[in-house]
């Protein structure tokens, strides 16, 4: 293997004669070439092309400082690495001025041999892998050249290439476009979902704010409603958010249980003059038009989910529509029975473009931002309707006439099977049982306050635990405890740790899950746990009573 040369330059002969020593014993792999002064220095540099220069900085005639610049402003020599030394200026300065004057090291005498070793070995690393870049930029030029060479001569390819450019230009700009007009929704959207949840917030916070012990009994019923339905409409806006999101996911499932179209219109009809009552439409008409032959007839399938989507449709016709009327219908079945559900909801409103109609069912979009800022709402209402659909395997269109009116129709497949029907689930759900004992495990002090209220209200007793460790400790001890209402989230151990141990040790005590985290793994997560049911936060009163009041039958 060839020697790596290394040029030493230094006007003391004593220096030199130590650094030969140091190259015998510690890099016998390389040739020493010494120079006594900076002018022969930069001589031998040019002749030799050393793979490394050692620079004495204190030298007559011409320092270490201007020996180091004339080698670095040489084409040819400028590529070997230099560590400078120096016996007196050990300062900052000294080596800031060396490694400015093109220095790649700097190293203070008296220096210890190891780290003049290392050193040299770090500058002949140096130098080796920059002739390699060297190489490769040399292969690389030469590559570019040749590759130049076959453009030119070959015209065709070349404006080939050129009206590949362009049309990819072309893509390129409206996808910008695509981008931009997703950044103007998103920007839209985060405008007015902070504009719809800050108001009902505003109210809420306001309301209770001014509540205190001066505060009359009328008021606080006054401002307990207006709570209330403030809490509510930002409820409904979470909801919204929350179902976009399972749809998106593919978590949501279809449930499958037998109803009468009766008890959906019923349902509707309250959901209705709610709405009304909420938009101040109370003087605009709605009709309900279900044929009287299927009205009582069970069907089987999701009714919650369809109710949603209904709602979600009549609700939208409601807030569109401020004179005439609005009709919410169900077609006729061949041979009244229906294999599924089509229906219908029409109203007398302000319609809607046919350029517009497909926009209506992205995401955060309504047709106008005016409208948004005229009538609120996050845009997504349509988006979870059509998906929702979707998820049926059904499918909805709509045909709108700009100032007159649209008409939205869907489809719903019924399943064959039917599922168990709303009376059997209803069964013993309203029999409230005085003086059963209720575990109530929830950490929270506001969330126990309310279900200690509501449950108390309803005949019940109840004792609390704040961490599931806790829980397991009283289930043990007291054998009185009918059921437990647990928390999932809790300090010390968790609901579903809990919930094992408790329903290994007492099996026929039925624990409820209560959780804010109402997604597909959570569920699934606590039913495997053992919990009997899992109810999703914000509880409501009626159907936590239905739940504890059937399992303490």
């Amino acid at each position: 293997m060839t020697k790596k040369k290394i040029l030493a330059i230094d006007d003391q002969e004593d220096n030199l004669i130590s650094l030969e020593a140091i190259f015998k014993h510690y890099l016998p792999g390389c040739e020493l070439i010494t120079a006594l002064s900076g002018e022969n220095g930069i001589r031998l540099a040019g002749q030799e092309m050393p793979d490394a220069i050692i620079l004495d900085i204190i030298m007559p005639e011409m320092d270490g400082y201007q020996v180091c610049n004339l080698l670095k402003e040489n084409e040819k020599t400028r590529i070997i690495p230099i560590m400078m030394l120096t016996a007196i200026k050990t300062d900052t300065e000294s080596m800031v001025r060396g490694l400015e004057s093109g220095a790649d090291a700097f190293l203070s005498k008296p220096f210890d041999p190891v780290e003049l070793t290392a050193q040299i070995k770090v500058l002949l690393r140096i130098k080796d892998n920059e002739d390699r870049l060297r190489d490769k930029h040399k292969m690389l030029e030469d590559i570019v050249s040749e590759r130049t060479r076959e453009l030119v001569s070959s015209n065709r390819e070349l404006t080939r290439e050129i009206e590949r450019r362009k049309k990819t230009e072309k893509e390129l700009r409206e996808a910008v476009e695509r981008a931009k007009e997703a950044d103007k929704i998103k920007t839209n959207f985060l405008a007015s979902i902070s504009h719809e949840f800050r108001t009902p917030l505003n109210a809420i916070i306001g309301f209770s704010d001014i509540m205190d012990s001066d505060t009359s009994t009328e008021e606080i019923e006054q401002y307990a409603g207006m709570i209330n339905h403030s809490g509510q409409i930002l409820l409904s806006m979470v909801e919204d958010l929350f179902d976009i999101t399972l749809l998106d996911s593919g978590v949501m499932k279809i449930k499958n249980e037998a109803f009468t179209l009766r008890n959906l219109c019923e349902s509707i009809n309250k959901t209705v003059h709610e709405l009304q009552v909420k938009l101040n439409r109370e003087e605009l008409d709605f009709v309900c038009n279900i044929p009287e032959i299927i009205i009582d007839k069970k069907v089987s399938s999701d009714r919650a989910k369809i109710e949603k989507i209904l709602s979600n449709l009549i609700s939208n016709a409601l807030k569109f529509t401020e004179k005439g009327k609005v009709e919410f219908g169900l077609s006729e079945p061949v041979n009244n029975k229906p294999d599924s559900l089509d229906f219908y909801i029409k109203d007398t409103g302000i319609g809607i473009d046919k350029q517009d109609q497909e926009k209506i069912f992205q995401k955060f979009t309504q047709v106008d931002n005016s409208f948004a800022k005229k009538y609120g709402g996050l845009g997504i209402g349509l988006t979870v309707t059509d998906k929702m659909v979707k998820l049926f395997g059904g499918q909805i269109n709509v045909t709108s006439d700009p100032g007159r009116g649209s008409l939205f129709k869907l489809t719903i497949p019924l399943p064959e099977k039917a599922g168990e029907s709303e009376d059997m689930q209803a069964e013993e759900r309203f029999k409230i049982l005085s003086a059963r004992n209720i575990l109530v495990v929830e950490d929270d002090d506001s969330s126990f306050q309310l279900l200690n209220i509501w449950l108390q209200k309803a005949g019940f007793r109840t004792a609390r635990a704040l961490n599931g460790k806790e829980a397991v400790d009283l289930c043990n001890k007291n054998n009185d405890i009918d059921l437990v209402l647990m928390d999932i989230n809790m300090p010390v151990m968790n609901g579903y740790d809990s919930t094992r141990i408790i329903t290994k040790q007492r099996p026929e005590i039925p624990v409820i899950a209560q959780t804010a985290y109402a997604v597909s793994g959570s569920l699934e997560k606590a039913r495997e746990a053992g919990c009997r049911e899992v109810l999703s936060k914000p509880l409501k009163k009626t159907e936590l009573l239905k739940t504890i009041t059937a399992y303490c039958s």
